[in-house]
């Protein structure tokens, strides 16, 4: 079953919010996984109606992402960007899409698609989330 990966401001009542928000809806949380990344959550959950679910969190202004992209967090500074694509040339990993998801509290979240994202993990090592 595909995921979706949340990210969000790191706020106490994140998960309660939500929960609620996706049950009022009718939508079942199959398995629910979230970590704090400094000032950021990174909630990763498998729900029943994946589209619904989307349109839903999207619609509340949560910055949802797809499931086969990797979550980098960097420096919310100029060249940032610039050093990642760099090692992931170098790594011969080409990029397919490229998001800035977050910026809060001097990082940027960046969801990054890669055609080989296994090997983008190794080379971007532990930018990487989750």
């Amino acid at each position: 079953m595909p995921h979706l990966t949340i990210v969000a401001e790191d706020r106490t009542g994140l998960i309660s919010e939500l929960s609620t928000l996706l049950g009022n809806k009718g939508i079942n949380i199959s398995d629910i996984q979230a970590q704090a990344y400094g000032a950021d959550a990174i909630i990763q959950i498998e729900v029943d109606r994946h589209e619904d679910t989307l349109h839903i969190l999207a619609e509340e202004d949560f910055h949802v992402v797809a499931d086969d992209s990797l979550l980098i967090r960097v420096a919310d500074q100029p060249g940032a960007l610039a050093q990642i694509a760099r090692q992931l040339a170098d790594g011969q990993v080409d990029i397919r899409a490229v998001r800035v998801v977050q910026r809060h509290a001097g990082f940027s979240v960046i969801s990054v698609s890669c055609d080989r994202n296994e090997v983008a993990r190794g080379v971007l090592g532990d930018v990487v989330l989750g």
